[in-house]
């Protein structure tokens, strides 16, 4: 189909020339992994809404090796200290995942990435990755995107189908989302909707299904997060469109999709997981 071909032709042409990338801080090259504070973010973000629960208290790490820099957040203050360091302990290997999944040990390559909390509270944490990468040799550096949403009661990972029954419905509301630029001077969103309708439903469905997976199965590089109102979906798409596009979803449009099992339902939307 032409959407894969336009992404295999990036991927090509990536590896065709260098760029400079310019790292998030001056972090030393060494290997270790540190709390610091951060000096540059990669983007503006207000800060993460929360309703009806408590905030978590998050501190920024940081994980330094060779040319790889990852800022990755770290629970503070929680009850139950066994289950703080298994959420810990998630959130450093779904950071440290990206090493690999965006080719962060190939020889030369230099990878920089920062985080966004996109909601903090006491059931629910959900963290947005953003950042630069490049090979050895590439012409370009490569917009980066990724997110981890944890359960916090259950400590666990949650990924787009445990929280979306994701059928027809679902996929013609991802069409028709909302458009949201990372960067301001980057407007691509007729260019992407015309790539993403080229898709058939059948196809997206079985994209979406393996969406958040750091894994070769996630093909796409479909990435969710949740904000205050609405459900953020990232998916990859050619160098020239900005390597990757994010659209949101309002809750109240997708509330005939939840899963209303699902207890973090009791936060976002309480109203209708009841």
């Amino acid at each position: 189909m032409r959407f894969g071909v336009l992404i295999l032709l990036a991927l090509i042409l990536s590896s065709c020339g260098k760029s400079d990338l310019t790292p998030l801080n001056s972090v030393n090259s060494s290997n270790n992994i540190s709390k610091q504070p951060i000096e540059t973010n990669t983007t503006e973000e207000k800060e993460p809404i929360v309703q009806g629960e408590n905030k978590l208290e998050i501190n920024q790490v940081s994980y330094t090796k060779n040319n790889v820099n990852i800022f990755y957040p770290e629970i503070v203050q929680f009850d139950d200290s066994q289950r703080k360091k298994e959420l810990n302990d998630l959130l450093k290997n779904e950071a440290l995942q990206a090493v690999d999944y965006f080719g962060g040990r190939e020889k030369g390559a230099e990878i920089n990435i920062n985080y966004v909390a996109k909601w903090t509270g006491s059931q629910l944490l959900s963290i947005q990755y953003v950042g630069l990468g490049y090979a050895k040799g590439a012409a370009y550096p490569n917009n980066i995107l990724f997110t981890t949403n944890l359960d916090v009661e259950n400590g666990r990972k949650i990924k787009l189908k445990d929280m979306f029954t994701i059928d027809d419905r679902f996929v013609n509301l991802l069409k028709a989302g909302k458009y949201i630029p990372y960067d301001p001077t980057l407007d691509v969103e007729s260019q992407a909707k015309d790539e993403i309708s080229k898709i058939s439903n059948t196809d997206w469905i079985a994209y979406l299904t393996n969406a958040d997976e750091v894994s070769d199965d996630n093909e796409l590089k479909i990435f969710s997060y949740f904000t205050n109102d609405s459900l953020g979906i990232s998916i990859s798409v050619p160098h020239v469109l900005g390597d990757h596009v994010e659209f949101e979803i309002n809750y109240q449009d997708l509330k005939d999709n939840i899963v209303k099992a699902n207890g973090v339902w009791n936060v976002l939307l309480p109203n209708t997981a009841n």
